[in-house]
């Protein structure tokens, strides 16, 4: 279930992961509403060109 920034309890921090070379995930950033955290993923895997996801 996806809840919007404004229902998320204070405290709660979105990471933006990266795959690094030798295959293990590492946190590239982190965010305060999924939105800024899925822009950031996008321009890394558009302008980069890597693997990244979003995690709680």
């Amino acid at each position: 279930m996806f809840l919007s920034s404004e229902t998320m309890p204070t405290g709660v921090v979105f990471k933006v992961f990266i795959r690094g070379d030798n295959g293990q995930w590492c946190i590239a950033s982190c965010h305060c509403s999924r939105r800024e955290a899925e822009r950031a993923a996008d321009v890394l895997m558009v302008r980069e060109g890597l693997v990244a996801r979003v995690m709680l």
